[in-house]
């Protein structure tokens, strides 16, 4: 593998995770129904939230290698490692990179990675090869088809 990127999660995504869990909690609290289920609908919201971040956790890439043939292989929270056969670009931009990569074994992983979370020679990098190998999946490749 050429470079190797780490893919930390930033603060402002833990932040801005828990501020959308206690602000849903919250709307969930003041609803204009009885307070048992108001209480209910609050504990629900908080335990769907908490689940939702530890999904997003336990399956966000932990880095991304550029291998030396310009592929593109992420590696997974339990270390192991992920070629990347596709790629779909959301954004690329200074500010944030967002992209829906498809594996090789068929699997897709949304990448999220915000301008702050990575240095700024990281980040041109990551938009770089994201950009190289940009793929529109919704046409055919080429050569099949009519």
């Amino acid at each position: 593998m050429s470079h190797r990127i780490e893919l930390p999660t930033t603060r402002w995504e833990r932040l801005g995770a828990g501020a959308l869990i206690a602000g849903a909690a919250c709307a969930a609290a003041a609803g204009p129904i009885t307070p048992g289920w108001r209480a209910a609908l609050a504990i629900a919201t908080v335990v769907i939230g908490a689940v939702q971040w530890w999904q997003y956790r336990r399956h966000r890439p932990r880095a991304l290698l550029i291998a030396s043939d310009g592929g593109l292989v992420l590696e997974r929270p339990d270390g192991a490692l992920a070629r990347v056969a596709a790629i779909r670009t959301g954004t690329v931009g200074p500010a944030l990179l967002a992209a829906r990569l498809r594996l090789t074994d068929g699997r897709h992983v949304d990448l999220f990675v915000p301008g702050s979370g990575l240095s700024s020679h990281d980040h041109w990098v990551v938009r770089r090869a994201l950009l190289r190998d940009r793929r529109d999946e919704s046409q055919p490749p080429a050569g099949r088809g009519r």
